[in-house]
């Protein structure tokens, strides 16, 4: 539970901290510099992918489609705050290379933990080379 309760935590504060980039005026009081809203954003999303990890007991239920509804998540918010008519403070943007580095990169990850879920829930066992 602990563990899910983070991972809320954590989209939560993401997803408030996506909102604040893509419109910084919507709350006049709060003024967050550029530099540490890159940093936060970095920093909670490297802290949700390492909670979110599977552990060698705990990958038969290590499901990747929570991968991908998070990964759909955060470009559905990217696309409808931009068609709403934010513009991104810290570079976020359909037009960024970088975002779509990290999306494949993303994809690539998923089908990868995919493949290693079905071959251990299967038994396959890796030959010497692939090891």
């Amino acid at each position: 539970m602990k563990r899910y309760f983070g991972g809320i935590i954590a989209l939560v504060s993401l997803t408030l901290l996506l909102i604040y980039d893509f419109f910084p005026k919507l709350i006049p009081f709060i003024n967050i510099p550029k530099s540490i809203l890159v940093g936060l954003i970095l920093l909670i999303t490297v802290i949700s992918l390492f909670m979110n990890r599977p552990q060698k007991e705990d990958v038969s239920r290590f499901n990747p489609l929570w991968q991908v509804i998070l990964l759909t998540y955060f470009f559905s918010l990217i696309i409808i705050f931009t068609l709403m008519g934010g513009i991104s403070q810290v570079g976020l943007s359909l037009s960024n290379p970088f975002l779509w580095i990290v999306f494949f990169i993303s994809i690539f990850d998923i089908v990868n933990g995919y493949k290693k879920i079905r071959a251990d829930l299967l038994g396959v066992k890796k030959s010497p080379r692939e090891e």
